[in-house]
């Protein structure tokens, strides 16, 4: 009798033990550890660049942190101060078997305990919540929308420390889906968006699905323009107060190419190529998701400015 006893405490003991690991593991997201020698972290960056290269993964790297776009967003990208809403899954670095998620299908897929990971998306006021450095520095490179993955060495993840079933000096991997960015900034450029529309009686029906209004002024019967083909433009750029910024506009007596679906001159501009053809002019208001930003262009653009373009494609050559 004491030997069933005794096995009922041990089992219990275990299970205890791992719920405590599970629970150690969930606040980990949230808390960053023990730093580690400079070596490790310069060859873990050299391990991720050749994991990412190998894998022909497309990606920025930012300090730390290297962010792979898996689905493109049209939303602002958030910053220190902003609240964010987002879905995450957590894996080792070259892992296939998630670590922790906030996912529902995830969890279920993979048997993962919900006492401690809920399915419920995560909200953080960035700079407020003690993330890992490495997912708030992630989190600030993916636009709202975004289905991204971010990875990072183990100096911006949980350190030289384990942290439940992550071992010591681990480089992580999180793929990430932000739902939500908001801040004062963003609502004051969203009001002055919105005042401009009204007072110039723009028509809400030309928002379009990407957050930026495309308003057709000569329109011609062709075909339009498709991912890959080379546009040539001409353009000029305002702010929405009307003033002129030549510095990147381009004259009526030159000519830019632009192959669509780069993002160049401004994300909302190219955006505004698909629905275009040659001859086609039009203006086309952008949120500075769209454009420049919440770093904005050195002395020309400011952060979180809006800018209105008005466009002429010149000609398509076909891809």
């Amino acid at each position: 009798m004491n030997h069933y006893f005794n096995a009922i405490q041990v089992l219990k003991y275990n299970f205890l033990e791992m719920k405590i690991w599970l629970y150690i593991s969930a606040i980990a997201l949230l808390v960053s550890c023990t730093a580690e020698n400079g070596d490790i972290i310069t060859a873990q960056n050299t391990a991720l660049q050749s994991y990412l290269r190998s894998h022909n993964i497309t990606y920025e790297q930012v300090g730390s942190v290297f962010h792979a776009i898996q689905s493109k967003g049209y939303g602002y990208k958030p910053t220190l101060g902003d609240t964010v809403v987002f879905n995450y899954t957590e894996y080792l670095y070259n892992g296939n078997t998630p670590i922790m998620s906030n996912v529902l299908d995830t969890i279920e897929r993979n048997h993962i305990d919900t006492t401690f990971f809920k399915p419920i998306s995560t909200t953080v006021i960035l700079g407020q919540s003690n993330l890992i450095g490495g997912l708030r520095d992630g989190l600030m490179l993916l636009q709202q929308g975004e289905v991204g993955d971010i990875y990072m060495t183990s100096d911006v993840g949980y350190g030289a420390k384990e942290a439940g079933p992550v071992p010591a000096n681990s480089m992580l991997h999180f793929r990430i889906q932000i739902l939500y960015v908001n801040g004062a900034s963003i609502q004051n450029e969203k009001a002055s968006i919105s005042n401009y529309i009204s007072s110039n009686s723009i028509s809400a029906t030309t928002l379009q699905s990407q957050g930026y209004y495309f308003i057709p002024l000569t329109l011609h019967v062709d075909t339009l323009a498709t991912l890959g083909d080379t546009v040539y433009v001409h353009y000029n750029c305002y702010t929405l107060d009307g003033t002129s910024l030549s510095a990147i506009s381009v004259s009526n007596n030159n000519l830019a190419s632009f192959v669509v679906g780069k993002g160049k001159p401004v994300q909302g501009v190219d955006l505004a190529f698909l629905q275009m053809a040659s001859r086609d002019t039009a203006e086309v208001i952008l949120p500075s998701c769209l454009a420049y930003g919440n770093a904005g262009l050195t002395d020309i653009v400011g952060p979180y400015q809006p800018l209105r373009y008005t466009v002429v494609l010149d000609s398509i050559k076909r891809h």
